[in-house]
């Protein structure tokens, strides 16, 4: 339990931190910047809402107000599948494309700031190991 509590809390301002920043300079939160990114690493820009709401471990009502908000401001659509209209695909736009260019500088300034700048090399392998063996536990997707 001795690792329990400060990963708690220094992911808390970690990504408190990011979201702030991503906010006063891109008017988007850090959970729809990763939104827009998983988005940016499908094939044409686009995936099933579905699929998106499994990949940010989210519920798809929390994806669904999120994307609503995306798609007000021009960075992303809505698209009904024409072979299945149950299916809605994700799509990032042009002008979300071009947000994520602006962002990335600012995102990764903050990320080097908040996080990895309090690491050693040998910590981050570390680290990168126990949280990746975390994420394949199969109880977690």
């Amino acid at each position: 339990m001795a690792a329990w509590r400060p990963f708690v809390t220094a992911a808390t301002v970690v990504i408190g931190a990011l979201d702030s920043e991503m906010k006063a300079s891109f008017g988007i939160s850090h959970f729809e910047h990763a939104l827009l990114v998983v988005l940016l690493e499908q094939p044409r820009r686009r995936a099933r809402m579905s699929d998106v709401a499994r990949l940010l471990r989210v519920e798809p009502s929390v994806l669904t107000y999120r994307v609503g908000r995306l798609e007000e401001r021009g960075l992303l659509k809505r698209v009904t599948a024409t072979d299945d209209r149950r299916v809605t695909y994700a799509v990032l736009t042009s002008e979300g494309v071009k947000l994520l260019r602006d962002a990335w500088p600012v995102h990764l300034s903050g990320i080097r700031r908040h996080f990895l700048s309090h690491l050693r090399p040998r910590d981050a392998a570390a680290i990168a190991r126990v949280l990746g063996s975390i994420l394949e536990e199969p109880h977690l997707d």
